[in-house]
């Protein structure tokens, strides 16, 4: 989000009316602000304003288009210079007002950076746990905040990474036209899905509710969540929906298949699910009116020759990647190989010359695939689940991987176990980076994404080390915050 800083002063010394509806004191100048630092950062952050402020410390005032404000704490005052401390507002962009009429410095509210994992064990209390980290954006660097947050169910206790956290912010219009964003992680385990707020000053976790699957149903390892209305779970009695009331709340728990399914890939109107057999399901999902439950419970419909894939001896993962064209790829990883899918308007999968993809991977079981857009290239990565190794690609118009020059990189012996990879955000959108669970070794490792070579390169103090956790098997990563 851009942000804009007018500069703007006066010598004059009259009164003037202020934001707030107060008044400059007589003899002193009218509030300028020439500069602001920084301009954007979490709620407490410490803001210094430089201009002419007069001698007689006034209120600050954060303003946004629709008059909403809220008064900052200040810190300072002088003549010269005042430090202000950022009250607790909406994210988006406020604009910074001392007392005057031409000040229009502006400061960008965002959330704070922080990795969430789950540790998919169960802690003294029976439940699994989630491990809340601050995340230097610039440095990569990783801090454990405080002790694990229990989930309030069991874990499920299975290895690699089974997408089984994900972020969402719900949005809603408050009446006085600000935009209103509620922060949840949603956690899979066992059998349900919990829920957390996450403070937006802190990143703390808050328990917001514990929801349970359908009856029978267990051993959830992959939720989604889509548009503010819908949280989807696979599990082993099959694809389970809840739907949310007005207030957030899961509500209504839908179990819409009733074949055991591993993970879940949404693509808008279709469904993929992976079976135990190591093949895979796909519907297509529609929403119809129901009055007596809003929002509807989906049904799905079975597509046309499904289920795809061939048998293997452990489940596969599927993730779904869009395309330009505004169709899509599957990419389901199996003991064999990387399987790839064409996917057109129909949502049948269609699979392409040359699948599976042998990539080298020195442990028997890959992890599912993370895509990176760099300086015009598209590139691939994935754990090699058993080892301390990341496999790279790159991927072509076609969507097909070819290994990396290097490829596979070992980060042996800081890193021995290599489960769940995921991107997140770097210095700036053309600088992500990946970060990595070791399972069974309570070690997190983040690394760099070389321009040129694709390489990711660990950063200074990786692996990072979980000092509290009583984790064993890191299954899941969600990153919150960002450029």
């Amino acid at each position: 989000m851009a942000v804009f800083v007018v500069l703007a002063c006066s010598d004059r010394t009259a009164d003037v009316s202020k934001p707030d509806g107060g008044r400059t004191p007589p003899g002193d100048a009218v509030s300028c602000v020439q500069s602001i630092s920084p301009t954007s950062g979490t709620i407490g952050t410490t803001v210094t304003l430089t201009g002419t402020f007069g001698n007689t410390p006034q209120n600050v005032t954060f303003w946004d288009v629709f008059n909403n404000h809220a008064q900052a704490d200040v810190q300072s005052w002088s003549p010269s210079q005042v430090v202000v401390s950022v009250p607790r507002l909406e994210l988006g962009s406020w604009r910074v007002s001392p007392p005057g009429d031409c000040t229009l410095a502006s400061f960008d509210v965002t959330v704070p950076s922080r990795v969430y994992i789950d540790n998919n064990v169960n802690g003294a209390d029976g439940f699994g746990s989630i491990t809340t980290m601050e995340y230097d954006l610039y440095s990569g660097a990783l801090k454990q905040l405080g002790q694990p947050t229990s989930t309030g169910i069991p874990a499920s206790g299975r290895p690699g990474c089974s997408n089984s956290l994900v972020l969402a912010d719900i949005t809603s219009v408050l009446k006085n036209l600000r935009v209103h964003h509620d922060l949840r992680l949603y956690a899979s385990g066992d059998t349900g899905v919990a829920v957390f707020d996450i403070d937006p000053a802190s990143g703390a976790l808050r328990p917001f509710q514990a929801g349970l699957f359908a009856a029978g149903a267990t051993g959830g390892r992959s939720v989604h969540y889509t548009g503010d209305t819908y949280v989807w779970a696979a599990t082993a009695v099959g694809v389970v929906a809840f739907t949310q009331d007005f207030d957030g709340h899961l509500k209504y728990t839908n179990l819409l298949s009733t074949l055991a399914a591993t993970s879940i890939a949404l693509a808008g109107d279709r469904l993929y699910a992976t079976r135990t057999d190591g093949m895979f399901d796909a519907w297509a999902v529609t929403y119809p009116l129901d009055l007596s439950q809003f929002p509807g419970r989906p049904v799905l419909t079975r597509l046309d020759g499904s289920p795809y894939g061939q048998p293997s001896a452990s489940p596969a993962g599927i993730t779904y990647r869009a395309t330009r064209d505004g169709n899509g790829l599957l990419y389901a990883t199996t003991t064999a190989g990387l399987r790839l899918w064409s996917v057109d308007s129909s949502g049948i999968p269609k699979e392409i010359d040359g699948s599976p993809f042998v990539l080298g991977l020195p442990g028997s079981t890959p992890g599912d695939p993370v895509f990176i857009n760099q300086a015009g290239s598209s590139r691939m990565y994935l754990a090699s689940v058993g080892s301390g190794s990341i496999v790279g690609a790159k991927i072509d118009s076609s969507g097909a991987p070819t290994p990396a020059a290097g490829s596979p990189w070992s980060y042996a012996p800081d890193l021995t176990n290599i489960s769940c990879m995921i991107v997140a955000p770097g210095r700036s959108p053309n600088n992500p980076m990946l970060i990595a669970s070791d399972a069974g070794n309570r070690r997190i490792g983040v690394f760099d994404v070389a321009l040129d070579t694709g390489k990711p390169v660990p950063v200074a103090g990786s692996p990072f080390v979980m000092t509290e956790t009583p984790s064993e098997r890191a299954s899941g990563i969600a990153v919150l915050g960002g450029p």
